[in-house]
């Protein structure tokens, strides 16, 4: 260790300086080229750069300078020998030895020189003088990576990476394994920058272009050539595998933010130049079902910009054509059956749902685009159409065709909600999930208020006769209704029919309590007229007078009780029980009440026969409905022996004449399954109960078109009480959303109210903009 290490500023001189600089280098050179260095040389090393940094008058320059011909010595030292190296293996493992040294030295040799730097600010603020002992020595760090990358990088780096690309080509190729090494020389490029560099990488991004050139240039010679040996599908499973090879191989010898890059260039090679087959064979696929494939082609041509917009066009083409077909296969058989024209449904919905989960991961732009194809097919109006008639302000009626479907789905609701062949065929939990199938269904359906009116009808027949099968599902139903945004108002008249119904229990209870001791029974129904009625009128009837006496009791009991309520009595919504004696026995008949009082007329007189003009008068019954009532008596299909006889024989409720004759059927009776008559049993001649005074289907038609355009007047006149001003197209945009779930506003519709909301001043037209409307107070 030298002595006199604290010297006077007068006691230093220029042979002083060389010897102790010649020492510090022959160290240096030392420590640069790996050479066994003593602990005690390692000391004097410290020392003597400390005595310098701080003794020397203008040693700051000088050491520098000094400094830097040490590590040019060395690195072209370094580049001579690597230039001796012709095996491509030896000369990348050669230079990847020597950079982790010498980079592994740029943190500890500037350290020998700490001191120099700190004197070199002695004159600058303090704050300045004291810096971050991390920042201290990054000249000396800098001046040896700038020398590395000027003196020796420069000369060997095409060799390198022409080299190191090799090796990269001959993995792909030949599957030969260098992952180490070319990791290490990318490594050499991504960790030499200096501290003043504006891009830390600029250094490494030569590495890049040349590795996305290389790979892409041998990718760009194999698709060509595997495209014309291989098929299609053995094409996209080679572009997938290659893709996620890439991905690795981007992780292992390129920094990350070159990923996107080098993929984006190899989609461009392998999957854009050829997106116009693949295009055409992923629509194959998807006709074809082959969701294996198709799902790999997917996520393939996901990568490309403008593909998947042309394949949703081409799904949906395909779900809404291939749907329409299978229907048009089977249209006569499932528009008679309501059950079979769900499950058809339900299978197409099945069936193109899986090749969206299997062929496209349930992607959410392809979920919307088969629910965009599933309401043109729900909604279609070519194979299962109904005509609703819109009505202008002359007058002219025009019948707009409209999907059946609502009127399918709820004729299905009420066949496993009431007590038929197929409730009894299926379990609670089959039940559920099938109602659950209608209600996914009905989300597709845009005439929503078609399918109420169905709904609520059967509803009504059920309740009323007492044919539900389970009050429960009953009740849930209405719950999943509203869960799909069915109107409130026809929800709560739903949820207030059933209220009735309990509330008429309770009122049967208590009149039976009160009437305690008198065999006759009656079931009385106390109904809300807002919930239940449809806006029909009722028909006249005479009643028999044993059933006139009750109705007069319970009025008097109802009024009693309910002061200012008033009763009207509506005898299409009723039902009864008789007994009818023959020759073979006594049989218990359901009737409806125009049945019943049919019945009556030969009360008093079993064996006379009587005209149709005579029981015209008999019942009260106008000439329509007493035709039909007595058709079901005296032609029943279900029916092996009717209860009336009728001469002459008709086949029809419209040939009856004036000199019909009708008479009670002495001979009915019932025979049982092994053949024998039976003295007793029970028979119903409901059917399916009359709501309303039979109408035909353009009349029920007319009954929604009405509906609608009060609806639609109702719909204007709220918008326009709250936005007071608006353009027809603003208006109709509203409209629409809120009545999309009840039914799709049509244009014309929508003037024509508009028209007559005017003509009621409600609304008039802006002065200045007749295709404006304002709102009037």
């Amino acid at each position: 260790m030298p002595t006199g290490l604290l010297l006077g500023a007068n006691d230093a001189s220029g042979d002083d300086f060389d010897n102790d600089w010649q020492q510090i280098k022959t160290t240096l050179l030392a420590l640069l080229n790996q050479q066994p260095i003593t602990k005690s040389q390692w000391q004097d090393l410290f020392a003597l750069t400390f005595r310098l940094c701080m003794w020397y008058e203008s040693s700051n320059q000088i050491i520098v300078d000094n400094f830097n011909k040490v590590i040019n010595t060395f690195i072209q030292n370094k580049s001579q020998a690597l230039g001796l190296h012709n095996d491509k293996h030896t000369f990348l493992l050669e230079y990847v030895e020597s950079w982790e040294t010498f980079y592994r030295l740029c943190d500890y040799v500037p350290q020998l020189f700490k001191r120099l730097e700190v004197s070199s600010n002695n004159n600058k603020s303090s704050n300045t003088a004291v810096s971050n002992k991390k920042t201290q020595c990054q000249f000396f760090r800098d001046t040896m990576l700038t020398k590395w990358k000027e003196k020796l990088l420069s000369y060997h780096k095409q060799r390198l990476l022409d080299n190191v690309m090799e090796l990269i080509i001959e993995e792909k190729r030949d599957h030969i394994y260098n992952a180490q090494l070319i990791t290490s020389v990318k490594d050499a490029f991504v960790h030499l920058y200096c501290s003043r560099d504006n891009d830390k990488l600029d250094t490494y991004k030569e590495f890049e272009r040349t590795y996305i050139t290389n790979v892409m240039e041998y990718y760009k010679l194999k698709s060509s050539i595997t495209l014309s040996e291989m098929s299609i599908s053995d094409y996209v499973r080679y572009v997938d595998t290659k893709l996620k090879e890439e991905e690795d191989n981007c992780r292992r010898y390129l920094e990350f933010c070159s990923m996107k890059t080098v993929l984006e260039t190899l989609e461009h090679h392998l999957i854009n130049s050829q997106k116009t087959i693949l295009l055409q064979e992923c629509i194959k696929m998807m006709k074809d079902g082959n969701t294996a494939d198709l799902i790999i082609m997917y996520n393939l041509l996901d990568r490309v910009d403008g593909c998947i917009d042309k394949i949703l066009e081409a799904l949906e083409a395909h779900i809404f054509e291939s749907g329409i077909t299978t229907l048009l296969i089977d249209a006569e058989l499932i528009i008679s059956d309501s059950e079979k024209y769900v499950d058809k449904f339900i299978w197409l919905y099945t069936r193109f749902s899986g090749l969206l989960r299997d062929g496209f991961g349930d992607d959410n732009r392809f979920l919307s685009c088969r629910n965009k194809a599933f309401k043109r097919i729900i909604n279609d109006r070519t194979i299962f159409s109904i005509n609703i008639p819109t009505k202008n302000n002359r007058g002219a009626s025009k019948a707009e065709p409209e999907s059946r479907c609502p009127e399918l789905l709820a004729n299905y609701c009420d066949l496993l909600l009431r007590k038929s062949s197929i409730n009894k065929k299926l379990t609670s939990s089959e039940i559920e999930e099938r109602l659950k199938d209608v209600l996914l269904l009905l989300k597709y359906v845009q005439n929503k208020d078609v399918f109420m009116r169905y709904y609520k009808a059967h509803l009504t027949k059920r309740l009323l006769l007492d044919t539900t099968a389970d009050q429960e599902m009953e009740e849930n139903m209405i719950e999943w209704l509203r869960n799909i945004e069915i109107p409130a108002e026809f929800i709560n008249k739903l949820a207030k029919m059933f209220h009735d119904m309990q509330t008429s229990n309770d009122l049967n209870n208590l009149f039976k309590e009160a009437r305690d001791g008198e065999s006759f029974d009656i079931n009385i129904k106390i109904l809300s007229a807002a919930a239940w009625s449809r806006g029909s009128g009722n028909v006249n009837v005479s009643l028999p007078s044993e059933l006139t006496e009750y109705i007069n009791d319970v009025e008097d009991f109802y009024l009693q009780k309910h002061t200012t309520r008033k009763l009207r009595w509506n005898h299409l919504y009723s039902n009864g029980t008789i007994t009818f004696a023959t020759n073979f026995g006594k049989y218990d008949l359901e009737v409806t009440t125009f049945q019943m009082s049919i019945l009556f007329a030969w009360n008093l007189r079993p064996n006379d026969e009587i005209s149709l003009d005579s029981l015209r008068i008999a019942t009260g019954l106008n000439e329509s409905e007493l035709r039909k009532t007595l058709f079901s008596l005296t032609n029943n299909s279900k029916m092996k022996q009717q209860v009336l006889v009728v001469e002459p024989t008709v086949h029809g409720f419209r040939e009856y004449t004036r000199q019909s004759i009708f008479k009670i059927n002495r001979d009915f009776n019932i025979i049982n399954k092994s053949g024998k008559i039976q003295k007793r049993g029970k028979v119903t001649l409901i059917g399916r109960l009359q709501l309303a005074p039979e109408k035909g289907n353009e009349e029920e038609n007319k009954e929604i078109a009405n509906l609608r355009m009060l609806r639609t007047q109702e719909a204007i006149i709220k918008i326009m009480k709250m936005r007071k001003k608006l353009s027809f197209g603003q208006l109709q945009l509203e409209l629409m959303n809120v009545l999309r779930n009840m039914f799709f506003p049509q244009k014309t519709v929508i003037k024509d109210q508009l028209e007559k909301l005017i003509e009621d001043n409600y609304i008039k037209r802006d002065e200045h903009d007749l295709n404006t409307f304002i709102f009037l107070a």
